[in-house]
């Protein structure tokens, strides 16, 4: 499970990417609020897989630590 958990948080990285570029584009000073509906949507949902992930992962580890 904790690989698997690795594994998404691998392809999330990646599904980063051109989110990245878009966001490098626009002017320094952009806000979130600024930004269009579906890069605050993209950007937030890749952001709660990466926490969901993130705590599998830990949580997972402390469970395998202790037996």
């Amino acid at each position: 499970m904790k690989l698997a958990a690795v594994l998404v948080l691998m392809l999330n990285g990646i599904m980063l990417i051109p989110l990245m570029r878009r966001l490098v584009a626009m002017p320094p000073r952009t806000s979130f609020a600024a930004l269009p509906p579906g890069r605050r949507i993209h950007m937030l949902l890749c952001l709660g897989l990466s926490q969901a992930c993130w705590w599998t992962a830990i949580i997972v580890g402390f469970v395998n630590a202790e037996f």
